[in-house]
């Protein structure tokens, strides 16, 4: 389809007023997006809660191990002298400012799946493993689903960025699209703009691959829906992947956490014990 393209009288799925079929996928496929992002925001919630409550268990315990030994005289080398106890609080601080850092990562954690962080924190956010490209991708969704809709509507592709931009939630991607239609309406094409995409997904490298302004309408509404049907099916897997590497990681902290806690308290009670014999 050319930047100038109008529609034709073939009426290609979805031109000018979308069909029933079209209308019922692209709702399908808002709300599997939705649900991508409410299950991941879930499974990280459930995450840093176990992280927070193994930080404050183990300060806790730190914190009362350090009670027993305050203002305990012991014997080092047969001179009775106090014993330290500042170390261990000193540790119960670290476990104080590692769950502040915790929270505080939380909340830019939910603020960048729900599109709410500036364009180059955003593009930060998208380097974490795993939850990165899963969110990328849903991004990579929004985006292919306004192309597509735009196209079935006989847009330009300018004006299809142009209307992109404000249908997705990614600041980075936002920021791209209007970019972009400027420069596809200066005379740059599609490819080319494409290529310089924030997130690299497989769908759009793909995209970029074709010449969609030199295919006609029906062939460009098939390429985009094509897109945007394998931008969900791979947003969904990797949500698994997300999920199972999230839980994991968490897990496996959490325990770490509170075995290190014990770790403390043992090594100060055994100090404690020798001081006294």
């Amino acid at each position: 389809m050319s930047q100038d393209a109008q529609p034709t009288d073939s009426k290609p799925p979805g031109s000018g007023t979308h069909s029933i079929a079209m209308l019922a996928e692209m709702e399908a496929w808002q709300n599997l997006r939705g649900e991508i992002r409410q299950r991941l925001t879930g499974t990280i919630t459930v995450g840093v809660l176990y992280l927070l409550a193994s930080l404050a268990v183990g300060a806790y315990l730190i914190l009362k191990v350090s009670e027993v030994g305050r203002d305990v005289v012991v014997l080092d080398h047969w001179e009775p002298s106090e014993l330290p106890v500042q170390w261990v609080i000193k540790i119960a601080w670290a476990y104080a400012i590692l769950a502040a850092i915790a929270i505080a990562a939380y909340g830019l954690l939910m603020m960048w799946v729900q599109g709410n962080l500036p364009a180059t924190a955003s593009r930060v956010m998208g380097l974490i493993p795993a939850i990165g490209s899963t969110v990328q991708m849903v991004s990579a969704g929004d985006f292919c689903q306004s192309m597509y809709q735009s196209v079935a509507d006989s847009r330009t592709y300018p004006d299809a960025l142009t209307v992109a931009s404000k249908d997705v939630r990614d600041t980075s991607l936002r920021a791209w699209l209007v970019t972009s239609g400027q420069r596809m309406a200066s005379g740059q094409s599609l490819a080319s703009v494409l290529v310089s995409a924030p997130m690299r997904v497989a769908p759009l490298s793909a995209m970029s691959a074709f010449t969609p302004e030199q295919l006609t309408q029906e062939e460009s509404v098939r390429l985009w829906h094509h897109a945007t049907s394998e931008c969900h099916l791979q947003a969904q897997s990797r949500l698994s992947r997300a999920i199972q590497v999230v839980s994991v990681s968490c897990l496996v902290v959490s325990v770490s956490i509170a075995a290190f806690a014990m770790l403390v308290g043992t090594v100060f009670m055994m100090t404690l014990i020798q001081g006294l014999t």
